[in-house]
């Protein structure tokens, strides 16, 4: 549960507190070597770190392909979720990360909450409810993703 309330602060920071402008680089290129799984996700760029290194790099990805094999492949929407989750996808323009949309979090989790484990989908769950509702360009901070394969449940319904 420590891991979920770290990464759920991070997000709270990159998405609410920092303002445009706080760091030189908006955006860093992810590592293929590193990264397959989440750029075949649509997350060619990242929020940007100062100080980031290789080792930071590469405990991010042990974490994030640990996490695939504990959910398995119960959604086509689990490295969207994951990779959103621990190296948020970043568009140089918005100054921010971008999420993905909350209905794409909350099918991951109808999709999942049946084969993973309660307490795995719970935090999950808690983040869905963070997460924009809407890809309208309200503001800055209201826009979300989805990813090319989403097809939204007819019976979907976003809180």
């Amino acid at each position: 549960m420590k891991i979920a309330t770290i990464i759920s602060v991070a997000i709270f920071f990159l998405v609410v507190v920092c303002p445009p402008g706080v760091f030189s680089e908006i955006c860093q290129r992810l590592n293929p070597s590193l990264f397959q799984r989440c750029i075949k996700a649509g997350h060619n760029y990242t929020a940007y770190f100062p100080g980031n290194t290789t080792l930071h790099e590469n405990i991010i990805a042990y974490h994030i392909e640990r996490e695939a094999r504990r959910f398995g492949q119960c959604s086509k929407y689990l490295d969207t979720i994951l990779c959103s989750i621990f190296v948020p996808k970043c568009i140089e323009d918005l100054y921010s990360p971008v999420l993905p949309c909350r209905r794409v979090c909350e099918d991951f989790v109808r999709d999942c909450e049946l084969k993973v484990d309660s307490e795995r989908i719970e935090w999950v769950k808690g983040l869905c409810r963070l997460l924009p509702s809407s890809t309208a360009n309200k503001s800055d901070r209201d826009e979300c993703f989805q990813p090319a394969n989403y097809k939204p449940r007819v019976n979907a319904t976003s809180k």
